[in-house]
Order: structure tokens, then sequence, then C-alpha cells
């Protein structure tokens, strides 16, 4: 027995890890804010492939800069991660958030955009390409890793995880989930091949 549904497909893709994007806008306006249309598109050289709802400023800037950041957010940053996401949470101090939650921000890593302190991992990414979005409701682009850094404490030199690293993931609206368990299986290894 299924249950058809045609109005919200996308849904059954959760649960999407949740990214916060950062860019600046053309007058230097710094913007940071959750995404989780990312994905890996290239490993030899890594790129990943990134999409943005096009009303927002973060498409505007990332339709006129040379690149973005990521910062891949850990459960413990749930509250914030959701504050940054006003345009969904509703959230209205008032105040730019990259001013209200500065302290929370790292403005030196990369000249793309902030990212966020605390986060489980960083990248740093030049824009090689803005594929056709003629039809879609989101701008995608692809971005080009220039740097990575991901915390020592919950990853490896080579980016294998350390106990079970939490990161935030969303299944839809505000609903959200995070790992619980890693667990491993073993290779197959066929002589024959």
């Amino acid at each position: 027995m299924m249950i058809t549904n045609s109005n919200k497909p996308h849904r059954i893709l959760a649960p999407r890890l949740v990214f916060l994007i950062g860019t600046i806008s053309p007058n230097g306006q710094q913007n940071i804010i959750p995404i989780t249309n990312v994905t890996s598109v290239s490993t030899e050289p890594c790129q990943v492939l990134v999409a943005v709802y096009k009303p927002w400023q973060t498409c505007a800037n990332l339709l006129t800069t040379e690149g973005f950041t990521l910062s891949l957010a850990d459960r413990s940053q749930l509250e914030l991660v959701w504050k940054l996401g006003a345009k969904y949470s509703g959230y209205d101090s008032g105040q730019v958030k990259t001013e209200e939650f500065r302290h929370n921000l790292d403005t030196a890593f990369s000249t793309y955009g902030p990212v966020l302190k605390g986060a489980l991992g960083w990248m740093e990414c030049k824009i090689v390409g803005r594929p056709d979005s003629d039809t879609s409701n989101h701008q995608m682009i692809v971005g080009q890793c220039t740097k990575a850094a991901v915390d020592p404490h919950k990853f490896t030199a080579d980016i294998t995880p350390i106990g079970t690293p939490k990161p935030l993931m969303q299944w839809e609206r505000n609903h959200f989930s995070s790992a619980e368990t890693i667990f491993s299986i073993a290779y197959y290894h066929d002589s024959n091949l």
C-alpha cells in the first residue's frame, strides 16, 4: 500500500544535511543562511552543487560573487541555525543577522563570506558554474573547493569521523534530526576483480 502525493515529492529526499552558506553582496554586506540543497558532484577536483531559492539575497549574491563558503552545522547549533533561517522560522529581532550573531561567525576563514564557528567542517568554494535554472525556483551554482577544514575533535586528518559526529539534518520545515550511530560493514574481497 502506498500514499500517492505529487505535491511535495522533494521531501522523499530527506533528511538532508544542514549547511550554512556564506556570501558577500556587491556592496560588501556579509550574508549567511542555512540551506539543505547541497551535494557533491566531483571528488577530483572537489566540486559541490548548491541550489538557493531565487528571491533570496543569497541568490543575488551568488550571481555576482566569485565564491561562497559552506559550514556543516552541528546538532548543538539548531537554535542558532533556526534563527539564521528567519525566512522559515519567523525569527525577527529587527537586527542584521550577521551583526546580531557576529560572535558565532568567523569572517577571517574566507574572503567569500562568513562561516559558522563551532561547525563540524568548513569549505571555501570558487564558483565554476551556474547551470541553467530557468525552469526552476532555485538557482544552481557549482563551486570548486579551494580550502577545507574540519573540527579535529570530530574528524581525523583524512576526514574520517571520530565517534559519532552529530550533523544537523532537516526532514522538512521545522522537523530536524541528527546521526545517532555510525556503523560499518566489511568490504568484500573478490580475487577475481
